[in-house]
């Protein structure tokens, strides 16, 4: 898979939100993007190209459905501006993303 590089990360984006609804254990693919100096979509694309179980290796939150959650996100940085649900990645799958994006393969 071919990224695009971008600028170096912006400082304080790994920083965890205190906020009880969203545990630390759960990242944004603006998280992965930043946290590896890539353009915006980059994590996005690699998450598509791997076979993950919603509710297990992610979670997908609507604005509608989870507001304050989602604004949240969206007060602390963690999500792009016109993200309009959030993906966010469980560990594992956060690192198969980054090794996809890193240039290896991605362990099941």
């Amino acid at each position: 898979m071919r990224v695009q590089e971008r600028g170096p990360p912006r400082a304080g984006i790994m920083t965890p939100t205190d906020q009880q609804d969203i545990p630390r254990e759960w990242h944004t693919l603006r998280e992965i993007d930043e946290g590896l100096g890539l353009a915006k979509g980059s994590a996005f694309r690699a998450f598509k190209s791997l076979a993950l179980r919603e509710d297990s290796d992610f979670r997908v939150l609507h604005p509608d459905r989870d507001p304050a959650v989602f604004q949240a996100l969206r007060s602390a940085g963690r999500i792009y501006a016109g993200t309009q649900r959030a993906i966010l990645l469980c560990d594992t799958a956060r690192a198969q993303v980054e090794a996809i994006l890193r240039g290896g393969a991605a362990s099941s």
